[in-house]
């Protein structure tokens, strides 16, 4: 089979869930890129090149998912700036810095930050639609200083950070989920900017992989943000703490195999593990006081809320 053409399929799957749950790709692209490829029969590609190639697919798959949902008034420039500002500060220190750590390490940063987000995005909270353009209040000094430690992170393994601030963005900030939605690709697309500079910069990109990539990602993102409209909000963060889930679990499994030597059962019980661990972090964090997080209960829009806020 022609990798190229593997390569356009991998860019239409993950555009199209890059658009539809407001992710750069990189959660599911990272797992497939390092993984199908070998599946099919042919050569493996290592997790420094799929960090560059993904990357570029982020930055193209979020333009593109960005667009529309911008188009149908449910992206915050307060949330935008605000958020992507210091990401995209960390994602160039991140991007530069990979270029020097193990690819191991790169490996065992993005389980981490997967088996995060998965906990997160699965933390109960009670929600209604919201308008377009609905008016949004967070903590400015809490996201900017969350959002350069995502920033630092995501540039280092490839991908824009919207796996992990959806959650976030959700869960801690209490900004309501379609609206995180559509604003997290604009904030993809400034980070995700600056880690290709700072892997550019440092020759970590093969830019014929990364364009197969990107020749499936935009139809998919484009494609993906319609859909995302008609899709209701708890199945939109099932489908999201599904797909987070299960790359955070393909990750953490290869890695236990490959660098302890371990069987399947014995790989498969240190991802459990790994799992409870991070989900006893998530609720110590999620048990910080509400003056820090900032949370309030979830926005009900009224009628007075129907028109056009400004985001």
């Amino acid at each position: 089979m022609d990798p190229a053409l593997v390569l356009i399929m991998l860019g239409l799957i993950g555009g199209t869930i890059s658009g539809l749950l407001g992710i750069g790709g990189a959660v599911i692209m990272i797992p497939l890129v390092l993984y199908v490829p070998p599946f099919l029969g042919l050569p493996g590609i290592d997790m420094k090149t799929v960090a560059g190639i993904v990357m570029v697919q982020v930055m193209f798959a979020s333009l593109a998912g960005a667009y529309v949902h911008r188009r149908h008034h449910y992206v915050s420039q307060s949330i935008v700036l605000w958020f992507g500002g210091p990401i995209v500060a960390g994602a160039l220190l991140g991007g530069i810095i990979s270029k020097f750590v193990d690819a191991n390490f790169l490996k065992v940063v993005f389980g981490v930050l997967a088996v995060f987000s998965f906990y997160t995005i699965l933390l109960p909270k009670y929600e209604q639609e919201v308008p377009p353009d609905f008016p949004v209040d967070f903590n400015k000094f809490f996201a900017v200083l969350v959002t350069v430690i995502v920033g630092l992170c995501i540039g280092m393994v490839g991908g824009g950070g919207a796996f992990v601030l959806i959650p976030l963005m959700i869960n801690f900030f209490n900004i309501p989920t379609r609206l995180t939605i559509g604003s997290s690709l604009g904030i993809v697309l400034m980070s995700s900017v600056a880690g290709f500079i700072g892997k550019f910069a440092t020759g970590q990109i093969p830019f014929l992989s990364a364009l197969a990539l990107v020749a499936g990602a935009i139809p998919g993102a484009l494609a993906g943000s319609m859909l995302s409209r008609r899709t209701g909000i708890s199945q939109l963060k099932l489908i999201l703490a599904a797909v987070i889930g299960l790359a955070g679990g393909s990750v953490w499994f290869d890695l236990t195999q490959k660098i302890f030597r371990l069987s399947e059962w014995q790989a498969l019980l240190i991802v459990v593990a790994v799992y409870s661990i991070i989900a006893g972090a998530v609720k110590i964090f999620h048990s910080l006081p509400a003056e820090i997080r900032n949370t309030k209960d979830a926005p009900v829009p009224s009628a007075s809320d129907d028109k056009r806020a400004g985001g």
